[in-house]
């Protein structure tokens, strides 16, 4: 057998094992996992426990990172769901994906200036989390829902709408919870002069900027209207996927990063490893692939994706 023979046959046995790896690692999913004794740091470098999890009738963790738009386009929704049901006993943290500009710093600075003010931990400075996130199979963005007692109840995978969040929240709960914080009454103001609002005529500030915070195009947009995106930036290595924010129906002052994905980092980790030659295989006998992931997938650039691309990224992870 020639050698160029032995290493196809070897790289597509050690192919096999990692699909029967993940095979089974999809019968040891997080559910029933417990995290009770995890201790890590928040954003600011607070020490927080799992005593945090007693002090609530459910926790929902949310793992996430700065340069993954679909968790970016859900933070606003858990956002809501923590300012209407914390209050009630369910709680809402985030987990912080690191890597690839994904930081403690700069997701500080994204969730100040978002005004997200639920608690974000760093997960990578504990087992417990750390394992947590490793049995959820290398997605992201993933939502667990977690009892007081430390126990993972049920998790999900990919970016929800409010109202999907409030059916999860719910569907964990021994009583689930019909009605959301209610509101302050308010007492009625005398008449006053109206305060001025932005009109047709009013000009916003729209910048777009790279992922390092280079602008590369400032816009003066009027009320309502649209801004103009400029082509498509590029990164060494990377693919660029979108902009992080809606900009049609400009209101208010807007800036906007562009969002990349790692050439042939097929499940948005940030990290190009043999998870993401198995999420091929599995992909492609679903077909669940996006026009983007189906970029990103076909490894051999031959137009199209399939077991071809799994062998190849292998290669290339073992040269």
């Amino acid at each position: 057998m020639s050698k160029k023979a032995i290493v196809v046959l070897a790289l597509l046995l050690v192919l096999a094992v990692f699909i029967s790896t993940s095979l089974a690692a999809d019968n040891k999913s997080p559910v029933g996992y417990n995290i009770s004794g995890f201790s890590t740091v928040d954003l600011y470098g607070n020490t927080v426990d799992s005593s945090i999890l007693g002090e609530y009738k459910l926790t929902i963790f949310n793992l996430w990172a700065t340069w993954c738009g679909p968790c970016l386009s859900e933070m606003p929704h858990l956002q809501k769901l923590y300012e209407n049901y914390e209050p009630l006993g369910v709680n809402v943290v985030g987990l912080l994906v690191e890597g690839g500009g994904s930081t403690p710093a700069s997701a500080k600075k994204l969730c100040e200036t978002n005004g997200y003010t639920y608690p974000t931990l760093r997960y990578v400075t504990d087992s417990k989390l750390t394992e947590l996130v490793n049995k959820s199979g290398g997605y992201i963005p993933v939502t667990y829902a977690v009892s007081p007692t430390g126990e993972v109840l049920e998790y999900h995978v990919g970016a929800m709408s409010y109202s999907a969040f409030v059916a999860f929240m719910n569907r964990n709960l021994d009583e689930p919870i019909q009605t959301e914080t209610p509101k302050p009454t308010q007492t009625p103001k005398p008449t006053e002069s109206p305060v001025p609002t932005a009109t047709p005529d009013t000009l916003h500030t729209v910048r777009f900027l790279d992922w390092n915070g280079t602008v590369l195009k400032t816009e003066e947009v009027l009320t309502g209207e649209s801004a103009t995106p400029p082509e498509n930036p590029t990164r060494e290595g990377y693919y660029f996927e979108k902009w992080d924010k809606d900009f049609t129906n400009i209101t208010s002052d807007l800036d906007i990063y562009a969002v990349y994905r790692l050439v042939n980092d097929v499940n948005g980790d940030d990290t190009v490893n043999t998870g993401d030659a198995v999420i091929i295989l599995r992909t492609v006998v679903s077909g669940e692939f996006s026009e983007f992931d189906k970029l990103v997938a076909d490894v051999n650039n031959d137009g199209k994706v399939n077991t071809g691309d799994a062998t190849r990224l292998l290669q290339i992870i073992v040269s």
